[in-house]
């Protein structure tokens, strides 16, 4: 899959909105530096409203700026894909993905499958897991570092039917919260996860692909 160096007009129209996030943030700020002065609640009120808005365009432009970036160049799904082995007899490719999402989520929980570790839960990356023919259930497990800091991380696992032969898409969504984070495993069609595959880029797995200069 060419990457978005490849087509030059859409190159041209991510930097005209990043300028444009940019633009937008800066005046962001400099509403909060002017209008958040004043004490009182009006005072407090503005300047929950730059947080807020602060957190919106930030957002954003990381999304905007990981979608021109991910996906691309040899750990890009279109190359890796076409340099995985063929699956052994009698067993099934299961690619778990974490689409992209904004910083204020980017947390990496580890992935689990049947309660074995086989990667992490990165923003923007998938997972290759061969495995032989059977059920098996997509978790995540609880990160150390974000149970520290107080908050609470919710799992709701997703279960596998793999056949012979066959791939399985388990896409790993995230939903924020005031107290935790929840961490979804939903199970998606070959169409639904091959259309988010295409801009995600590879993080390992229990498959590796081969060296093209072998």
């Amino acid at each position: 899959m060419p990457g978005i160096e490849a087509f030059p007009i859409l190159r041209a129209i991510v930097s005209v909105v990043g300028f444009w996030l940019c633009f937008h943030l800066g005046c962001a700020l400099e509403f909060c530096v002017f209008d958040t002065t004043d004490m009182g609640r009006h005072g407090l009120w503005r300047k929950e409203k730059f947080v807020q808005k602060f957190r919106i365009w930030m957002g954003l432009l990381i999304a905007l700026c990981a979608f021109g970036c991910a996906g691309q160049g040899k750990d890009g799904f279109a190359q890796v894909e076409a340099r995985l082995p063929e699956l052994n007899e009698g067993s099934g490719r299961i690619y778990i993905y974490t689409p992209i999402r904004t910083f204020f989520l980017d947390f990496v929980p580890k992935v689990l499958v049947n309660g074995k570790p086989i990667g992490h839960s990165l923003s923007g990356t998938f997972l290759v897991v061969d495995e032989p023919a059977g059920d098996y259930t997509v978790d995540v497990a609880d990160e150390k570092v974000f149970a520290d800091s107080g908050g609470q991380l919710k799992s709701e696992s997703a279960t596998v039917k793999l056949k012979a032969g066959e791939t399985a898409y388990v896409r790993l969504h995230a939903m924020d919260s005031t107290y935790f984070i929840q961490m979804k495993s939903i199970p998606e069609d070959a169409k639904n996860g091959q259309r988010d595959l295409k801009i995600l880029s590879f993080n390992g797995g229990n498959v590796l692909p081969l060296d093209p200069s072998k």
